[in-house]
């Protein structure tokens, strides 16, 4: 599963002005890891009334791997970057307690890895993280990795 943690109905300002962008980063990654052949559910957190309903698409999908993939150019999430975080924290909690590997990437992963890790992602992706989403899902896959 490839999920975001911005949700707009946590930022108040942007929810009122109401102009939800499409996470392209994070979709970016999905058309990467389908290209190397695997199966993804999409998770978009940004029309998503709380983070409850991701708990719900991970009841509804039993991903192996949850992949939480920043978008680095969303301004968005920089304004409200606590908010969002305090989203992805659980959102890793969530994963875990459903039985599936995490590994995150994007522009707070980057400065700070070590928050990530100690709530209990496998591995973040430090920096553009695009090519080294796929080369860590393979791994976690088992699928034989350059």
């Amino acid at each position: 599963m490839l999920a975001h943690s911005y949700y707009l109905a946590l930022d108040d300002s942007q929810a009122r002005k109401m102009r939800p962008y499409p996470p392209l980063a994070t979709l970016y990654v999905a058309t990467g890891l389908r290209d190397a052949g695997h199966r993804l559910t999409l998770f978009d957190a940004m029309l998503a009334e709380g983070e409850h309903r991701f708990t719900e698409a991970l009841a509804e999908h039993r991903p192996a791997v949850v992949v939480l993939y920043e978008d680095n150019f969303n301004f968005l999430s920089k304004m409200c970057l606590a908010r969002m975080r305090t989203a992805a924290l659980a959102m890793i909690a969530d994963a875990l307690r459903a039985g599936a590997h995490v590994v995150v990437a994007g522009s707070d992963v980057t400065d700070h890895p070590e928050r990530y890790l100690a709530a209990g992602a496998r591995a973040a992706v430090v920096g553009e993280g695009d090519h080294t989403e796929r080369e860590i899902v393979d791994w976690l896959a088992g699928r034989p990795t350059d």
